[in-house]
């Protein structure tokens, strides 16, 4: 799966149409150390943003909690280190 989001990384990097990266972050799958790999990897862009995940029930399986509101504004703190102009969006 890693090898696949790579490649859209790189088709987005060419510079043919506007984008934005997006990371949804659930307990489950997204550490303060996985945060902070993504900004490395993601150093420079202008446009990055963590939402936090809303269990709308049919999307995937279940399972996943959403991170709290402090805890997310924590990770951005961590994620501005290499992406100043990283936001969030909240559900």
């Amino acid at each position: 799966l890693m090898e696949k989001i790579k490649h859209s990384v790189e088709i987005l990097r060419s510079g043919r149409v506007e984008y934005e990266f997006r990371t949804t972050l659930t307990r489950e799958m997204h550490s303060a150390e996985d945060i902070m790999a993504i900004g490395r990897w993601l150093c420079g862009e202008s446009r990055y943003f963590l939402q936090t995940y809303r269990d709308e029930g049919e999307l995937v399986e279940g399972g996943y909690t959403p991170y709290s509101r402090e805890e997310t504004a924590e990770l951005l703190q961590i994620v501005r280190s290499y992406l100043p102009n990283a936001e969030i969006r909240f559900s």
